[in-house]
C-alpha cells in the first residue's frame, strides 16, 4: 500500500515543481562554478605576483667582487630563473583550468571522464585528472 501511495504522490508532482527543482540544481552548479572560477583566479593572481617578484632579482656584478660573491649571485639568479619557470608553468595550468571552467569541463577527469573529487580540486585547483589517472600517467612516464 505504501508504494502505491508514493507512486500516486509522485504522479501528482506538477511540471512546474520539477522545473523549480532543476532551476535550483542549476543555481547550485552555477554557484560551484563561480566559486571555482574565483578560487582559480585568486591562485593565478598570487602566482603572477610571485612571478613578478622573481623578476626583481639583482644582477651579479663581476667587477670588483669577490669570487664567492659572484658565485652566490649566479646561484641566486639560477634559482630565481628556476622558480620563475615553475611559476610560469603553474600560471599556464591555472589558465587552462579557467578555460575548463568556461567550457563546463572543470572537475571532470580529462582521461576517464569521471568527476574529480572536490578535496583533490581544493588541494590542486588546476588538476585535470583524477588521482587514479594521474598515478597511471606518472607510472607511464617512468
Amino acid at each position: 500500500m505504501r508504494s502505491l501511495a508514493k507512486t500516486s504522490q509522485l504522479a501528482g508532482v506538477r511540471p512546474a515543481s520539477r522545473q523549480g527543482f532543476l532551476a535550483s540544481k542549476m543555481t547550485v552548479i552555477e554557484m560551484k562554478t563561480t566559486a571555482a572560477k574565483r578560487m582559480l583566479e585568486t591562485h593565478l593572481d598570487l602566482v603572477l605576483a610571485r612571478l613578478q617578484g622573481e623578476a626583481d632579482v639583482p644582477k651579479t656584478e663581476a667587477a670588483g667582487s669577490d669570487f664567492l660573491d659572484v658565485a652566490q649571485g649566479v646561484e641566486l639568479q639560477e634559482l630565481a630563473h628556476l622558480t620563475a619557470s615553475r611559476l610560469a608553468e603553474r600560471a599556464k595550468r591555472l589558465r587552462d583550468a579557467l578555460a575548463r571552467v568556461a567550457d563546463g569541463e572543470y572537475g571532470v577527469c580529462s582521461e576517464c571522464g569521471a568527476a574529480i573529487p572536490p578535496k583533490r580540486l581544493l588541494a590542486v585547483p588546476d588538476a585535470a585528472t583524477c588521482v587514479a589517472c594521474q598515478e597511471r600517467l606518472e607510472l607511464a612516464r617512468h
